[in-house]
């Protein structure tokens, strides 16, 4: 059951979860760069005074990167980073504005219904229904046959619907199905 739970949260962060590992190669990539960099500076200016100490006393010129060039290069790095934090930020709240779009779903209209239950006995079917009224304040008792569908909505599109059915599998680990009323 926890693990049923976990997994579904697990799914519903995705895109949170790949936003930030996203960021987190991003950040690796420009860490790695740097530390690649530094070390290529350091074993040029080794390369150099060896060269500069052998016996057979060739001089080689070896083009070091000057100061202001090293200011460049941290800026642009610095730049590409708060770009990429930037982005980040702007992405997480997207996510989040889409996130609350798609989880207003309004019950009290339309035809569209999710089936949570169906029962035998009516005592049970009565049991369900208050549950389902408790959270969501709209459901119904359909008869169908000698069975006793509980129903709750309805929700106006059948987008709407699956919305529904989702939250309640999320929310309840109800499995439920969509139907309509005639």
């Amino acid at each position: 059951m926890k693990l049923h739970t976990w997994f579904s949260t697990l799914n519903v962060q995705k895109v949170e979860l790949k936003l930030a590992s996203v960021l987190a190669i991003a950040t690796a990539c420009i860490v790695l760069l740097i530390v690649s960099w530094s070390f290529f500076a350091s074993t040029t200016s080794n390369n150099t005074s060896q060269m500069q100490s052998s016996t057979h006393q060739e001089v080689q010129t070896i083009e070091r990167p000057t100061l202001s060039q090293v200011d460049i290069s941290s800026q642009q790095d610095t730049t590409r980073l708060k770009q990429t934090q930037t982005t980040a930020k702007t992405l997480t709240k997207k996510v989040q504005a889409h996130k609350k779009s798609v989880n207003k779903i309004i019950l009290g209209q339309g035809n569209y219904f999710v089936q949570v239950g169906a029962f035998t006995q009516a005592k049970l079917a009565r049991l369900m229904l208050e549950k389902m009224k408790k959270k969501y304040h709209y459901a119904i008792i359909q008869q169908k046959g000698d069975k006793h569908a509980v129903w709750v909505g309805p929700v106006v599109t059948k987008a709407d619907a699956i919305n529904l059915q989702q939250h309640l599998q999320r929310k309840n680990n109800i499995q439920g199905f969509i139907v309509t009323k005639k």
